[in-house]
């Protein structure tokens, strides 16, 4: 048609066929747009692990008991102040545990209403987050292999904790209807 598509508000006609077999033209508006669909809320209770030692290489999997694990309503952290619950950093503030674990389940009752995953997590270190035992994303972490001795990636000492925001779409294909594991290595 000669219109220039990146001037919003003009004209724009098109030339096209439709087959006499039932082809049809549709303009669809989303109105309103789809909800928001909450898999893990704020504040939600989560399992965790916080002593000196690794609590296994199978804790990220499925199956792994963690009824001996401490639980919390989120904000878990160290104690700066903001927490629901405190987790331990060992006896020492000089020397801390380096790793703290935590595992939360959730359910999906319609994988075809995810459309456009996404995940946020507060962090102020550095953390690697599984989904039923797979790896599905790192914040501040190494792209070694991580184990409990871990560390973060030099982040400074006065860093403050900030919100990191995830984009998990590629792993739609992991959900389907019904229970997950979700899993968070934390680094310190």
């Amino acid at each position: 048609s000669g219109k220039d598509l990146r001037n919003p508000g003009t004209n724009l006609h098109t030339n096209f066929k439709l087959s006499k077999d039932g082809e049809f033209v549709g303009l669809y508006t989303l109105d309103p747009p789809p909800a928001a669909i909450n898999l893990v809320a704020a504040g939600s209770s989560w399992n965790f692990y916080d002593l000196v030692s690794s609590p296994g290489p199978t804790w990220p999997a499925s199956p792994f008991d963690d009824t001996a694990w401490d639980s919390g309503n989120a904000q878990l952290g160290y104690g700066e102040g903001d927490e629901n619950k405190v987790v331990s950093y060992g006896p020492d503030p000089q020397n801390k545990f380096r790793t703290t674990y935590f595992r939360k389940e959730f359910t999906v009752s319609n994988p075809a209403l995810l459309t456009n995953l996404q995940g946020r997590i507060l962090v102020d270190d550095g953390a690697v987050v599984y989904l039923n035992g797979k790896e599905i994303d790192r914040i501040r972490i190494p792209s070694e292999t991580v184990d409990f001795s871990t560390n973060d990636m030099s982040v400074p000492a006065d860093y403050n904790a900030a919100a990191a925001q995830m984009d998990l779409r590629r792993f739609h294909g992991l959900l389907r209807a019904g229970r997950f594991r979700l899993r968070i290595k934390l680094a310190s």
